[in-house]
């Protein structure tokens, strides 16, 4: 090859890979400007599933930094339940070969939210060797949509005028519809304001229920009875190791690592029953928390 033709070679070359980095600029810009969450799953051969990239928005809303996703299995980023829920659809979408759409609520550094998400397969030789992730964040959509459900149930048992535990049912079943991770429960003063008795507590083990039913109200006590006595907030961050509080035992047994009561008051602003939320790990309430419970306590019922 003479010289002339080694020089049009490099020429050709040096053209192609400032052509190759011209697109991959313009493709970094377009991935990183969308506010949709992009991410990149890579499909080994033996079927195991690996985040290989996201884009800027996706560190962004879901707290996952690259260095921290990239080369991670879901089962070293997420619990058993949700990998495996995860993995289920990678493989759907592997088999089919298809673009599929789902709804999924997944649990991040930065919180929990429920996107709208699109599969889409990369083939190569007829065989998938990449998943492209596009997520819609519609947690706030989906949190609208499941307030207008509970408030017409609870309207509806209030027009059909059920039994108060019930209507009080709904409105812990609302609570622990909108945040998992947590166990609510309310509990009734008595006429002569001396002890506090459960009236709804759906999710809570019967033998913490009976424990806590007809607890007595006392200035030096704690979470419910603090709350009915003082009229404050009570919140008891951890109960494994807080020194007054009375059901360790059984919160060990439960994994009710947590719990902080609201009091709740009447029209005539006499407190007439206090609100009580746990959680299985350590945790005071939150600003969403706050806001969530105090929307909840202005809802009919």
């Amino acid at each position: 090859m003479s010289s002339q033709n080694q020089d049009d070679c490099k020429k050709q070359l040096k053209e192609l890979q400032n052509q190759y980095q011209k697109l991959q600029q313009e493709y970094e810009t377009i991935l990183n400007s969308t506010h949709d969450l992009i991410f990149f799953i890579g499909v080994e051969k033996n079927g195991t599933f690996r985040f290989l990239k996201g884009n800027n928005q996706y560190q962004k809303l879901t707290g996952y930094s690259q260095e921290k996703i990239a080369g991670k299995t879901m089962y070293q980023l997420f619990d058993q339940e949700i990998a495996d829920f995860l993995c289920n659809n990678y493989k759907k979408c592997c088999k089919t070969k298809d673009v599929i759409t789902l709804e999924e609520t997944l649990p991040f550094p930065n919180g929990t939210r429920t996107y709208s998400t699109t599969l889409t397969p990369i083939i190569e030789n007829g065989e998938v060797i990449q998943i492209v992730g596009f997520s819609q964040d519609i947690t706030e959509h989906k949190l609208m949509e499941n307030r207008r459900m509970y408030r017409n149930k609870i309207l509806t048992a209030l027009a059909n005028k059920e039994e108060l535990a019930d209507v009080l049912s709904l409105t812990i079943q609302w609570l622990e519809s909108e945040d998992p991770q947590a166990k609510g429960a309310i509990m009734l003063l008595d006429k002569n304001k001396e002890k506090l008795h459960l009236a709804a507590a759906p999710s809570l083990p019967d033998e913490f229920k009976q424990e806590i039913d007809g607890l007595r109200i006392e200035k030096a006590g704690v979470a419910c009875s603090a709350a009915a006595h003082s009229g404050k907030r009570s919140v008891v961050e951890d109960t494994f190791t807080h020194p007054d509080y009375h059901f360790k035992e059984l919160a060990q047994k439960f994994n009710l690592r947590s719990c902080w009561s609201e009091p709740v008051y009447s029209s005539q602003g006499e407190i007439i029953a206090t609100f009580v939320v746990y959680h299985n790990k350590p945790k005071s309430p939150d600003e969403k928390d706050l806001k969530d419970l105090k929307f909840l306590l202005t809802q009919p019922g």
